[in-house]
């Protein structure tokens, strides 16, 4: 992809791109060698140990244990590479938090209320067949789920695509755009447990997300829309299972 862009962004870090193999492992790799990992080992050991939860309850806690070594050694890798801990700068105008939070959910609920006119209101399109959609019902909500869905997995998420993802490839000389298509892929195809029709309404609001991170030139504003966009999603489940009398 070229050689470090003399000109990059004063919010991009050129150490992202320096070592783009270790740049790749985390936004590749380690999304699905964490979770794996944790999945095929710690529910024995809860079992060891005497920890006994709902099998449900049981799979977000382990997803929130991954997740969490997962942020704790990219974390560690950006700050070591000059990034800062987050893979970008935090600070921000606080007219952008205002914007973050009331752009967030149109970004999602937009694309997604499209793809739903085109396969059907039937929410079982969202899926991938190897997907029990019941794992993400509301019945099916623990403690985890809801601390992985509003705060680590938007965290950890945009950090992974839009901070160290985004940067590499900004910081080894690719423009704005190709690098906003590209991180937003990689965004989108790490989400399995969906369809590809699903994983469409996943690229576009990455891609939403990215230009959020290059308009406000800070991390914080993707990380807050997209808790934002969560955060309404849960909402709007809560109340299709539960309307209000």
């Amino acid at each position: 992809m070229g050689n470090i862009e003399p000109s990059l962004p004063d919010h991009i870090s050129p150490g992202l791109g320096r070592t783009p193999g270790t740049a790749a492992f985390w936004v590749i790799c380690a999304p699905i060698i964490f979770p794996v990992i944790a999945l095929s080992t710690l529910p024995a050991l809860f079992t060891v140990i005497g920890l006994s939860l709902e099998p449900s309850a049981t799979g977000w806690l382990v997803i929130c244990l991954a997740g969490a070594c997962q942020f704790a050694g990219i974390s560690l890798w950006a700050a070591h590479v000059g990034a800062g801990a987050f893979a970008g700068p935090v600070k921000v105008r606080p007219g952008w938090i205002w914007i973050a939070i009331v752009l967030g959910p149109p970004l999602l609920f937009a694309p997604a209320l499209l793809a739903s006119l085109l396969f059907g209101d039937d929410p079982s399109w969202q899926f991938s067949s190897e997907t029990d959609p019941s794992l993400f019902a509301p019945d099916n909500w623990s403690a985890a789920y809801l601390f992985y869905a509003l705060l680590l997995a938007p965290v950890l998420e945009e950090i992974t695509f839009r901070g160290v993802a985004l940067g590499a490839l900004m910081s080894r000389g690719m423009t704005a755009g190709p690098a906003m298509l590209l991180s937003s892929l990689g965004f989108a195809f790490v989400h399995l447990q969906y369809s590809l029709p699903a994983m469409a309404v996943v690229f576009f609001t990455g891609l939403g997300f990215a230009g959020l991170r290059l308009l406000s030139r800070s991390i914080l504003v993707p990380i807050l829309a997209h808790m934002a966009a969560n955060a309404a999603m849960i909402l709007m489940q809560l109340l299709a299972t539960a309307p209000p009398a």
